[in-house]
């Protein structure tokens, strides 16, 4: 089995990965915004995060999945394919929030939603309408996603369920209405 790939941001380069090559990754030429410094077995990949001019600064992520660099900042969740290279950039719609990986697919969500990605690096669905202001993944069980989203900052979450298959919404059993039927007053 491959030793797997260890990740670090940075703010600031180390003086010892100067001299490592860098991706560009994002965003116009110029100084990179963040550092993401790759090792495994004594190799080294050095990617440089360049933000756009408008990208909000949520903390950004990066990891490795099914041959990908994934990393997640500003308002995009952009990977890197380890073997040759290829690229591929998903556009948000607002922030990144963070990834969440499966064996089959890489959640991306964002302050509105979430973007489901395949092993080859395409969207398999996306779905925009589960926030305003924050999406939050609890839990990812028998092909249903379970989380919160900010609707009305700060702190107004509502639930919510949707379809690992189709990103479709479900709907939501209403736990506490059974409780004030058993009222004898």
């Amino acid at each position: 089995m491959t030793e797997p790939w260890t990740l670090e941001i940075h703010e600031a380069l180390p003086d010892d990965w100067a001299s490592v090559p860098a991706v560009a990754i994002g965003g116009p030429a110029g100084p990179a915004g963040l550092f993401v410094l790759a090792e495994r077995a004594g190799a080294r990949r050095r990617f440089d995060l360049h933000y756009l001019e408008f990208d909000y600064r949520h903390p950004p992520q990066a990891t490795f999945w099914h041959g990908w660099f994934a990393f997640g900042f500003g308002g995009r969740a952009i990977l890197h394919r380890e073997a040759d290279g290829a690229a591929v950039e998903i556009d948000l719609g607002c922030y990144f929030d963070e990834f969440l990986a499966g064996d089959a697919y890489l959640l991306a969500t964002s302050g509105q939603g979430i973007v489901k990605l395949d092993t080859e690096g395409r969207i398999a669905w996306r779905n925009d309408a589960l926030g305003l202001d924050g999406v939050l993944i609890f839990d990812v069980e028998d092909g249903i996603i379970d989380g919160q989203g900010e609707w009305d900052p700060p702190g107004g979450w509502r639930d919510f369920l949707v379809s690992l298959e189709t990103g479709e919404a479900l709907p939501i059993e209403d736990a506490e209405g059974d409780d004030d039927d058993d009222d004898d007053s």
